[in-house]
């Protein structure tokens, strides 16, 4: 059944998850974000007949992450939340592919994300000067994103807009940017914050701005940004991005601390 999101339920489900928080970075990320008043986030604690936790899934606007202890999950929930609410991604642990079997091939897209974490370090101790401070600002920064077929193939503008303005309204979602001649070039934002890490994403180049450096100059603005909380920065990298991998590289050497599979909904 569905958990009411209570601060006692968010504290299971970390107790739950364990050491195994960078594992699920963006599920355990928004778990600090859930509120009652907060439409878009829901928890759900699955539990066996003699009440142990078997499961924690939360669904973020249309995205659904999922965790489980068990070997081969035996729950029910997972299949019940898909069919019960609109769900456009579904991420789960790369080695829950006893999970697949659950899909209709036909209707979705799978596709492997390396988890990177990155050094501590302060890079940029002007990070701030690339952070965004109006919500003006954000519906470009949509513009930029939605350019990449990455979101393109799974969010409308309403939708991606509406999403960068609730985590940055919140508190949760910085976002840093470059800008030249009065354009948006390029684009970073941190999509979760916790009290362990902050995990990035959205992190995008105009294509007549590429190959300028841009985008090592944002990573570090946010790199230094989780520097300056005392955080590690994780992300995901698709494991055939090469040229993405490359450009991490280039701080240090980036730990690739896991993988994530991505289902994405065939529109």
């Amino acid at each position: 059944m569905q958990a009411s999101q209570t601060p006692q339920l968010i504290l299971e489900a970390k107790d739950y998850i364990g050491t195994d928080y960078e594992k699920v970075p963006y599920l355990y990320s928004n778990l600090d974000s859930l509120a009652d008043n907060n439409p878009n986030i829901k928890l759900w604690i699955e539990r066996d007949k003699t009440g142990q936790i078997i499961s924690v899934s939360l669904l973020y606007h249309t995205c659904l992450h999922f965790y489980s202890h068990q070997d081969i999950y035996s729950g029910t929930l997972f299949r019940e939340i898909i069919a019960n609410n609109r769900v456009d991604v579904i991420m789960l642990q790369a080695t829950r592919t006893d999970l697949l079997k659950q899909f209709n091939h036909e209707q979705w897209d799978f596709v492997t994300d390396y988890i990177i974490r990155h050094e501590t370090r302060m890079f940029n101790p002007n990070f701030q000067s690339y952070e965004v401070q109006d919500a003006s600002e954000i519906p470009e920064i949509a513009d930029l994103l939605l350019s990449e077929p990455i979101y393109a193939e799974i969010y409308t503008r309403p939708q991606l807009t509406e999403q960068l303005y609730d985590r940055w309204k919140s508190g949760f979602g910085k976002i840093f940017r470059m800008r030249i001649d009065n354009q948006t070039a390029g684009c970073v934002a941190v999509t979760g914050e916790n009290d362990r890490f902050i995990f990035d994403g959205c992190l995008a180049v105009g294509a007549s701005y590429r190959r300028k450096g841009i985008a090592e100059i944002l990573m570090k603005a946010v790199i230094s940004y989780a520097c300056s909380k005392g955080k590690n920065c994780l992300c995901f990298i698709g494991v055939e991005n090469h040229a993405s991998l490359a450009m991490h590289k280039k701080f240090e050497q980036p730990a690739i601390i896991g993988k994530i599979t991505k289902c994405i909904r065939k529109t």
